[in-house]
């Protein structure tokens, strides 16, 4: 009689067990069961600039952001604005604009198709561009319209702010196809110094 409360107790501990731990990882394995659509991904790997000068623009350092560097045509200018504990680059040409700003500002998840809704602070993009930066950096360029901004892929998905900072691009509407190849061929030169 003794064994058998013993082996209805473990058998109950172990259902207990399994409960808890499809409750724990309930949205990991729905996400595997059901898949949604397909994401919307532009490709642009490994975007090109047609030959011409280029200049090194040097930013960053600011709190726990590290010193990055960009490579961007001449016809672009620099501006920049901040003090000890923030800073904020921009980088222009005609009405397209791309600025990085480091300081103390909160993050948010970058959610795509297929992801899970999550509690907290999140943005769902249904297309998005691919890049990757010079020192490695996975990031998707999203949004629409006049403006877009940079998640990156971390350890734990993809946010924002990038480990670079802020970063946003503002562009008129239409957007010149060869405007936005420019601007994906900088925004892949981003990296760590």
């Amino acid at each position: 009689m003794w064994t058998m409360r013993y082996v209805v107790g473990v058998l109950l501990g172990i259902a207990l067990t399994l409960i808890a731990v499809l409750i724990l990882f309930k949205d990991v394995i729905l996400q595997k069961l059901v898949s949604t659509s397909s994401p919307v991904s532009t490709p642009a790997s490994i975007p090109t600039l047609t030959p011409q000068a280029t200049k090194k623009v040097l930013g960053g350092g600011i709190l726990s952001f590290p010193r990055y560097e960009l490579t961007v045509p001449f016809d672009w200018t620099e501006q920049r604005e901040g003090g000890t504990d923030m800073e904020k680059l921009t980088i222009k040409k005609g009405e397209y604009q791309i600025s990085i700003s480091q300081g103390g500002f909160g993050g948010a998840v970058c959610l795509f198709p297929g992801d899970a809704d999550i509690e907290g602070p999140s943005a769902r993009y249904e297309a998005y561009t691919d890049l990757t930066g010079k020192t490695g950096n996975v990031f998707r360029r999203v949004g629409q319209g006049g403006g877009s901004s940079l998640c990156e892929k971390t350890q734990y998905g993809w946010g924002t702010p990038s480990s670079f900072g802020h970063v946003s691009i503002k562009n008129p509407i239409p957007l010149d196809v060869s405007m936005n190849n420019e601007i994906n061929t900088i925004l892949s030169s981003l990296g760590k110094i």
